[in-house]
């Protein structure tokens, strides 16, 4: 259907509506919440960082209650779309808690509602569910930091990872009441959004985007940490001012709770507040914007190796550039009502989520599989990944700005007849670029089995992760590092970050191992 409501001719043949609602739903689920939030956090800080069993059974736990909603259209065939929808309450049918649909989100609400396990002497509190995972890391950094380990001598990853997990357990909690809302108004009748009987719909896409839009930050601030991370060892240089990115995730933390509604510029808000949440979220852009000259101060006048994770943590800053750029009009009142709902968004956050966080996921799988596995993987299928992936994301997702500029709406089957060239042409590109992750997967399987046996230290890296056997042993060191220094000491003479006392000595601490 046209901006203007009337039908068009060209219709698509494959999938149709409600079925295809319904497969975008599942699209969105299972990216978000079985991909992205798990392998930026739940993936990278467990495995590289921050190694914990309880985390290591929280990740499969959150896998487990995400793949019940995707699931449950097909445990709940008998009823219609409309009446499935557990996200949005603009159509609320009614469910039993046990038919497919209310024990999907049971299952779901018990992973976001369940209370924190509380502490037992010698060992940090530990949440007892996935929505409090980021107790476990705020836990694990505030009091099993290393000897010496300052807040100032912290990994900028590690730093990125406290900022998310301070949004995640403190944002969590109101996605967990919206959807304990929507329960009560269909389970129980009750009419907190139903409008026909006193509630107002628009009190729960307050209530959602309170929560969702501190959650893109949850995913995105691991990703800058991941980018500054690589970046620094793969430029030789310590990170472009430390403290004030250090600084710029904190005010993230702080500006995500109040940005929420700029998503509601168009959706009935009272007009007096488009102002405030305009400049609110053009205020954020100063933090993020902090960040993206930090990797700039980073590799300026460094000596660039470019190997396969560096090349796409230099794509992640390309990528932040257009989405910093495109971001800009979204914020604004005026050009938010002309592109809101159309193929533009699609872009601007596919920039945020996949050129950011997918290409930041990237970087830190390539940079630390070497650590995590004891195997080299293909430096030549790698840079074929990254080659296939960096020109089809730019190419499918530059074509949809201009898609959206000329007013094709997202979510919808039939659109103007003269869009359907471009609209053709962004659909192959798309399949090619999701069939270039299979280079990832042949490159990271077969080296998996068969990949050379790496050195402990193959990027010659300085953090502490780097200065143990590749893959590490039980506890990692045999005794604990003790941190002596920032930790990027490169250009420094006689710098380093930790040194490493041998089982049995004197106590003197031994040079640690790739120091460079």
């Amino acid at each position: 259907m046209s901006r203007d409501g009337r039908h068009c001719a060209w219709r698509p043949r494959v999938i149709r509506p409600p079925r295809s609602s319904t497969l975008w739903s599942v699209f969105r689920l299972r990216n978000v919440w079985a991909g992205i939030v798990p392998g930026a956090v739940g993936l990278i800080a467990n495995l590289s960082y921050l190694p914990d069993r309880f985390s290591a059974f929280l990740f499969l736990y959150l896998f487990f209650a995400a793949l019940l909603m995707v699931r449950m259209h097909a445990l709940d065939r008998q009823k219609r779309w409309e009446r499935q929808r557990t996200s949005f309450p603009n159509t609320l049918g009614r469910f039993t808690l046990w038919d497919g649909t209310g024990f999907a989100l049971l299952v779901f609400l018990i992973a976001v509602l369940l209370p924190a396990r509380p502490a037992r002497p010698a060992r940090p509190a530990r949440p007892a569910r996935p929505a409090l995972g980021g107790l476990n890391f705020l836990a694990t950094i505030i009091t099993l930091r290393a000897p010496g380990m300052t807040w100032g001598r912290l990994p900028i990853f590690v730093w990125s990872v406290f900022a998310a997990a301070l949004i995640s357990l403190t944002a969590t909690k109101f996605v967990a009441l919206g959807l304990l809302m929507v329960t009560f108004d269909r389970v129980f009748g009750m009419s907190f959004f139903n409008a026909g009987q006193g509630g107002d719909a628009i009190l729960y896409e307050h209530v959602f985007w309170f929560y969702l839009h501190p959650a893109v930050y949850v995913m995105i601030l691991p990703a800058f940490g991941t980018v500054l991370e690589v970046l620094a060892h793969f430029s030789r240089k310590p990170v472009f001012a430390y403290n004030l990115v250090v600084a710029s995730f904190l005010s993230i933390v702080a500006l995500s709770f109040v940005v929420w509604a700029h998503h509601l510029f168009t959706s009935g808000m009272a007009n007096y507040l488009h102002i405030p949440f305009m400049v609110m979220t053009e205020l954020i852009s100063i933090p993020t914007g902090m960040v993206f000259l930090a990797a700039l101060g980073t590799i300026w006048q460094g000596r660039l190796w470019l190997r396969t994770p560096m090349l796409f943590a230099l794509a992640v800053v390309f990528n932040m550039l257009i989405d910093g750029i495109t971001g800009i009009f979204l914020a604004d009142v005026p050009t938010d009502i002309h592109l809101q709902d159309t193929y533009f968004i699609v872009a601007h956050f596919h920039y945020t989520i996949m050129g950011g966080e997918v290409f930041a996921i990237m970087a830190g799988v390539y940079f630390w599989f070497p650590k995590i596995t004891g195997r080299m993987y293909s430096e030549a299928l790698g840079k074929l990944h990254f080659a296939l992936m960096f020109v089809l994301f730019n190419a499918t997702f530059l074509a949809m700005f201009w898609v959206g500029n000329q007013g094709m709406n997202r979510r919808v089957t039939e659109y103007d007849a003269e869009l359907v060239g471009m609209n053709l042409v962004v659909s192959i590109l798309s399949f090619l670029l999701a069939a270039s992750f299979l280079v990832f997967v042949i490159n990271m399987a077969r080296s998996l089995v068969q990949g050379p046996t790496t050195e402990a230290n193959p990027w010659r890296a300085s953090t502490l992760e780097w200065q143990t056997s590749s893959s590490p042993p039980v506890e990692n060191f045999p005794v604990p590092p003790r941190v002596v220094g920032f930790p990027y000491p490169y250009g420094i003479p006689s710098a380093r970050h930790g040194v490493i006392a041998p089982v049995g000595g004197s106590g003197e601490a031994e040079e640690p191992n790739g120091r460079a």
